[in-house]
């Protein structure tokens, strides 16, 4: 799993933070108390909606269907999920994964994040700071099911740790078990009990978009790559300045918000 994806010859994080710019639905923005954008709202959040939160008449398959936004988003990673029933993205692979590597190919450090569905999720760690280029491996138990994101931005307040692009509000390095708050690129797992069944695998955009995130099966040609290596710069959240995330310098983008999340 690489975060800032993988380009062949000079790995990089694809986004540029200063630059980025979302669109032109002001309607959608997230400001700070400075009025500095720090997000891109989705478009259940900004309207309430439930086609475009998928709620009420619309949480079926049959009736919750892609929206403007989502379909923006799947332009430019169509590798990626994008709204709550968007299961054509979902990859598997008969590979039984116990490993996991994670990589920063980004300039600046991260903070990855974990939460535990099913499995022994005790043994994963639930926070960890991650340098630029730098990388982390451990064990995954099977059976498994999860979630892993990166924070970026962030700082100690006193002994209050938090950060501006996929704040986990545990106060702390470690998330403890608690969710990513929105924006943030997610990559999902459900790990296998046995290698006779499958591992299924995703990065979804669905929370939201705070950074580029890559899904590769080691030594296994034969699965598919999950990523979203969107460059913020020249994707501006999809031309909807609406979904903007920004931090309290007005001047880093810090996310893109996707439909069915606040």
């Amino acid at each position: 799993m690489v975060l800032g994806g993988t380009p062949p010859k000079n790995p990089n994080c694809l986004v540029n933070l200063k630059d980025a710019h979302c669109g032109d639905q002001i309607e959608l923005e997230v400001r700070d108390q400075n009025e500095t954008v720090i997000g891109c709202k989705s478009g259940c959040s900004a309207f309430n909606r439930d086609d475009l939160c998928c709620t009420g008449a619309y949480n079926l398959s049959r009736t919750c269907k892609p929206s403007i936004y989502s379909l923006t988003l799947k332009k430019l990673c169509d590798k990626a999920i994008t709204y709550p029933y968007d299961d054509e993205t979902l990859f598997t692979c008969r590979c039984n994964a116990t490993k996991l590597l994670i990589k920063n190919n980004c300039p600046h450090k991260i903070w990855p994040a974990t939460q535990s569905g099913t499995g022994e999720g005790a043994a994963i760690p639930t926070g960890f700071r991650l340098a630029s280029r730098g990388t982390k491996k451990f064990n995954l138990p099977n059976p498994w099911s999860g979630r892993i994101w990166a924070r970026h931005l962030c700082s100690y307040s006193g002994q209050n740790f938090t950060c501006l692009s996929g704040d986990c509000r545990s106060g702390s390095i470690e998330c403890d078990g608690a969710g990513g708050t929105p924006p943030a690129t997610l990559v999902q797992f459900t790990i296998a009990n046995t290698s006779d069944e499958k591992d299924f695998y995703s990065v979804s955009i669905v929370d939201g978009f705070n950074l580029p995130v890559s899904v590769t099966p080691i030594n296994r040609p034969d699965c598919g790559i999950a990523d979203c290596l969107v460059n913020l710069k020249d994707a501006h959240c999809g031309d909807q300045i609406e979904l903007e995330v920004r931090d309290q310098n007005e001047d880093k983008m810090s996310g893109a918000k996707a439909d069915a999340f606040a």
